[in-house]
């Protein structure tokens, strides 16, 4: 009933006014209750107006769908843009450094239409602070370094080749930072130049190369020797003082074991209780023999420390290594002083006595006997008063020696002081010893072109499982019997009265 309103009404004002009256009769049929509808009749009147309707009906269904699908794609793209500038955003917030667009205009001033948030962590500026004007940026620039900043920008403008440079900035909350930066430039239509790059804070790494440089430095520079392994102990590298001080080249050593420069019949033993070491403390310090390549060996003082990765686990050694030749020389040369009369070269008042505990404490052990001889040269002051000090120092020497070529090797002579000189005798058989000591003073000794004479006065004791007294009353009782000895006459020999009552001169006999 709609379709026949729309369609009289369409075609009404196309009729005639007959018509009109005959259509305006047809409506008032189809209006009556009672009345049929022709439609066969209808369609043959009204048929171009029903299909013009149709058609109209299906192009506005037609543009309403793809309205609604383009709308559909819309959102579906808008929804897709969002989130990729989500994306972009996060991703550009969250990179260690700052992204950035840098724009150079044709009159010279500069922008950045668009820099992340990191941009502040960097300069300390936020994105909008430097959106219209670069200038503040630049003026955190630190000023040695700004001329070769604004010559780089300006050289990769006129050939259009990327961008780096790295530089310092005065960052007003955390001071001094190096930064580096990377860029590629594009020109626009205006004759601008726009740079799309990355920059970032390199302070720590710059502070790192820094200290490698250095490290390498002292590592080629260092008079001490110096080399690394890896975590299984091959020699990776060593300095040039290293190879200075083994003859060996750095070549020759890279690949091979520590253990090659140690004399092959301690490498082994020694070896071990280095990886021991370092396996339970994590490092060793310690004096070892090296052997040079041309077989000489010599002391060195080696520390080694462990390189330890994020984990705690080391991954190579470093080794320093000091060559303590002149050290233990003067080590020895310390120990001759503090054991060794500076005179005559044979033990001193200390090591008589350190001589005499060891010898006590070995027959407090064992039972071991020996005899403690103290001898005084007679008449040796007239020596020094009429021929002089030099003289009595030669005569003295001269004495030091004869002993010493005397006893045998496991036997000591040393010198109290003065004219005094102490013999330890381990298990002397009978007195025939004595005797040839007193011989051997007797000689004339020739100094220069003097003769002089002197003799001896010997006091004998002995410390045995029996009588093992300490070294001072092993001495107290020598010195008794030398005392005994000048007094019966000089040029002999006399015992502690517990050993041997009596005393011995020249010709074998002699007065208690």
């Amino acid at each position: 009933m709609l379709l026949c309103l729309a369609s009289a009404a369409a075609t009404a004002q196309e009729q005639t006014p007959a018509e009109s009256s005959s259509y305006e009769g047809h409506i008032a049929l189809a209006q009556e209750p009672d009345s049929e509808l022709d439609w066969g009749q209808v369609w043959r009147r009204y048929h171009l107006t029903i299909v013009a309707v149709v058609a109209l009906i299906v192009v506005l269904a037609g543009s309403s769908l793809a309205l609604l699908a383009s709308n559909r794609r819309q959102r579906r793209l808008m929804h897709r843009a969002r989130r990729l500038s989500r994306r972009l955003s996060e991703l550009s917030d969250n990179v260690p450094g700052a992204l950035y667009q840098f724009r150079l205009r044709p009159d010279g001033s500069s922008h950045f239409p668009f820099a992340s948030s990191g941009m502040e962590r960097i300069y300390g500026l936020r994105p909008e602070d430097v959106v219209d004007d670069a200038r503040r940026l630049f003026d955190r620039v630190h000023p040695d370094d700004l001329p070769a900043v604004r010559e780089a920008i300006d050289h990769s403008a006129q050939t259009m080749t990327p961008w780096h440079q790295t530089f310092r900035i005065n960052h007003p909350r955390t001071g001094l930072r190096w930064i580096s930066g990377s860029a590629t430039p594009s020109r626009q239509a205006d004759d601008s130049v726009t740079w799309h790059g990355y920059i970032r804070d390199v302070t720590e790494f710059h502070h790192a190369v820094e200290r490698v440089r250095t490290a390498a430095s002292v590592f080629e520079a260092s008079k001490e020797g110096i080399c690394i392994t890896d975590g299984e102990l091959k020699l990776s590298d060593v300095n040039r003082a290293f190879e200075e001080m083994t003859g060996y080249a750095r070549d020759d050593l890279l690949g091979h074991l520590p253990r090659v420069l140690l004399p092959p019949d301690r490498a082994e033993a020694k070896a071990m209780e280095i990886r021991a070491a370092l396996a339970a403390e994590g490092q060793w310090k310690g004096e070892v023999p090296v052997q040079r390549k041309s077989g000489e060996t010599f002391p060195v003082e080696v520390s080694i420390s462990p390189v330890l990765d994020d984990d705690g686990q080391p991954t190579h050694y470093v080794a320093v290594v000091s060559d303590i030749t002149l050290r233990k020389m003067h080590e020895q040369e310390l120990d001759q002083i503090a054991r060794l009369d500076a005179l005559t070269g044979i033990g001193n008042r200390r090591q008589v006595v350190a001589q005499l505990d060891r010898a006590v404490s070995l027959t407090r052990s064992t039972g071991a006997r020996f005899a403690i001889c103290m001898m005084d040269l007679d008449d040796f002051k007239p020596v020094n008063d009429r021929h002089g000090h030099d003289v009595g120092d030669k005569l003295l020497t001269a004495i030091a020696q004869r002993l010493k070529n005397l006893v045998r090797a496991g036997d000591f002579v040393g010198r109290l002081g003065g004219d005094e000189f102490v013999l330890i005798l381990h298990d002397p058989h009978g007195d025939t010893v004595f005797d040839r000591i007193l011989e051997e003073v007797r000689r004339p000794v020739q100094i220069d072109h003097i003769i002089v004479k002197v003799s001896a006065s010997v006091g004998v004791t002995f410390c045995d499982a029996d009588h093992a007294p300490d070294a001072a009353e092993l001495l107290r009782e020598a010195d008794q019997a030398v005392y005994r000895a000048k007094s019966a006459g000089r040029d002999r020999y006399s015992f502690e009265r517990r050993s041997e009552p009596h005393s011995h001169g020249a010709a074998g006999n002699g007065a208690a």
